[in-house]
């Protein structure tokens, strides 16, 4: 969960999506 805080700390938005117990963001482009 650092990694959560930490895009967005950064100002980076993306959409969390849950695949394996893992936490993963898909940055729109």
């Amino acid at each position: 969960v650092a990694n959560f805080e930490h895009l967005l700390k950064m100002g980076i938005s993306g959409t969390p999506t849950s695949s394996g117990g893992q936490i993963s963001f898909v940055i729109p482009k």
